[in-house]
């Protein structure tokens, strides 16, 4: 027989989930129920796994934090796909869906691929009054009107799917992870030509606990339809390709996982494009997001195999002709993490120091400092003009001759460049003193610049592997045994051509010639300071507890606690 996975989304439902799962589980036995739960404070996972202990065709996945309904719908749709079910059908958990509903809407996929339960069309009621239902209607009457949709209700989750037509669709590529993807799934599914239907349905008001709709939504809601609009009117192609499959994911090993941004203009990785001062911006590597714990990366076998050799290989002369710049950058960061560091000078690790002037600053500072990088030019360029103690190779490669424990621990830049940064993470943490001090910069995607330039952020580029959020970033930390303790700004100072140059490279084409023509006009010498938020500094301790327990692994060694099981 075939068989159908209802499936719905939890924070705070305690009161309501174990109602729901046994109507739900009651209807028919070839329904199985999948719950995804984020970290909900009401302790609905807990119950969930207590419930599930007791019935096999309940499954829970657990996330750590609250990752939006839409990427909780796109991984409800792979694991319908994975586990090869016929049908899969949506809603939500407050029971203001009728669970008896969902064989009415079974029951209409017969002559349909995609039904949706409706507030709205003939038969239909709703227990939403006043404001609230102002609200619903007009979005929904909007979105009918203007994206030609043929049915009544767009924002409702309560959903019925083919799961064959999933597989010929790519709901990876929807942006919206709020209630926008629900529109929005619509949408593309109508634009692929698929037959869409609607069931009436008794709206009712969720049976306990108050709604969880953000004002933010309406807003967000609003933009992405216009953007649909727009697409539709000016006749913007609409990507409906087969959904692809990545690997699992590096850090909590789920198989669920989807495209953040497509690989694009790929071309021959060359060491000049390793250099801290690459212009290359026209290459785009693959990058992935895992809908359980959210980390975004680029995965193992998608970037260059000889990633080492093309860092060994760097020679970056722009680097040094702006060490101006690149002394303000450090002497301003310095000035930031002194005060946290709670310490006299003391013995400093810098991991990644490239051409040491990071070190030169600590050492001006009273710091015993030492370094380690793989590139030989940047290794050469520290010991010899700067007399710097700087090893050449990676942490892995002079572990066993580094003297530490170390008092502080410094990587500027380079998390995001490591294959492996939980295993780094681990090693860091052994070479830390127990009142030591890890300082990191890296990347933060859940900052504004990076939304809105979206596919066009700078810090998209092959060498980068890992796009942190401070949540991911967060999440890692924790498992590799430490605390975050201090989150501080982090600015570059740069001279202002070098600036320019940058926005030559990221704009299109056309606006170049402008660029560099203005370029021409602004003082050679001038250095700036700039900050857009996507790179922050990162102050670190050492969680003493999780050493006395002897929980601080590689991953690679024994792999990372699975949530999504």
């Amino acid at each position: 027989m075939n068989k159908t996975l209802i499936f719905t989304a939890t924070y705070n439902e305690r009161s309501n989930i174990e109602v729901f799962c046994e109507q739900v589980l009651s209807l028919s036995s070839h329904y199985d129920l999948l719950v995804v739960d984020d970290n909900s404070p009401d302790g609905t996972g807990h119950l969930l796994d207590r419930l599930a202990s007791g019935n096999q065709r309940l499954h829970a996945i657990h996330r750590p934090r609250k990752l939006g309904l839409g990427s909780a719908h796109k991984l409800a749709m792979q694991y319908s796909m994975q586990h090869g079910y016929h049908t899969l059908i949506t809603m939500d958990a407050d029971l203001s869906h009728k669970p008896e509903d969902i064989l009415r809407l079974e029951q209409a996929l017969i002559d349909a691929d995609f039904v949706i339960g409706s507030r709205y069309c003939e038969g239909s009621t709703t227990d939403y009054r006043g404001y609230r239902l102002f609200i619903s209607v007009i979005a929904n009457r909007m979105s009918r009107s203007l994206l030609g949709l043929p049915v009544h209700e767009t924002t409702s989750s309560f959903r019925a799917f083919r799961v064959n037509m999933l597989k010929l669709l790519d709901f990876q590529e929807i942006n919206s992870n709020g209630y926008g993807f629900f529109m929005e799934s619509i949408f593309r599914i109508h634009q692929a030509g698929f037959r869409c239907g609607e069931i009436s349905t008794n709206f009712r008001d969720r049976m306990a606990g108050t709604s969880k709709i953000p004002r933010y939504e309406i807003f967000a809601g609003i933009t992405n339809l216009l953007r649909l609009f727009l697409g539709r009117v000016f006749s913007l192609p609409v990507e409906n390709e087969p959904t692809k499959v990545f690997p699992v994911c590096c850090f909590c090993q789920s198989p669920f996982t989807v495209v953040k941004f497509p690989k694009k203009a790929a071309e021959d990785n060359r060491p000049m494009n390793f250099q801290c001062t690459s212009m290359d911006h026209g290459s785009k590597p693959l990058v992935v997001q895992c809908l359980v714990c959210g980390l975004s990366f680029s995965p193992e076998g998608v970037y260059d195999s000889t990633l080492d050799t093309l860092y060994e290989e760097v020679v970056d002369a722009r680097y040094i002709r702006d060490q101006a710049a690149r002394q303000r950058t450090f002497a301003l960061a310095f000035d930031r993490i002194e005060p946290l560091l709670s310490m006299t000078p003391g013995t400093m690790l810098e991991i990644g120091a490239y051409c040491g002037f990071f070190g030169r600053e600590a050492k001006l500072r009273g710091w015993d400092y030492v370094g380690v990088e793989p590139s030989h030019w940047s290794v050469a360029y520290a010991r010899e003009s700067l007399k710097l103690d700087v090893r050449c190779g990676t942490l892995k490669q002079n572990y066993d001759e580094l003297s530490g424990p170390y008092d502080v621990i410094v990587l500027w830049d380079v998390l995001e460049h490591i294959r492996d940064p939980m295993d780094l993470l681990v090693d860091v943490r052994r070479l830390l003193k127990d009142s030591g001090v890890l300082v990191l910069s890296t990347l933060d995607m859940d900052t504004w610049f990076p939304r809105l330039m979206g596919s066009r952020w700078p810090w998209i580029i092959d060498m980068h592997l890992f796009y942190f959020t401070h949540d991911t970033l967060e999440m890692m930390l924790n498992a590799a045994g430490f605390r975050l303790e201090k989150i501080e700004k982090y600015t570059h100072f740069a001279y202002i051509r070098y600036i320019f140059d940058k926005f030559a490279a990221l704009f299109p084409s056309m606006l170049r010639p402008l660029i560099l023509l203005l370029r021409l006009f602004v003082p050679a010498q001038a250095i700036i300071p700039f900050r857009f938020g996507d790179i922050r500094t990162f102050v670190i301790r050492k969680e003493l507890s999780v050493a006395a327990r002897g929980e601080v692994t590689s991953l690679k060694k024994t792999g990372y606690d699975k949530p999504w099981k």
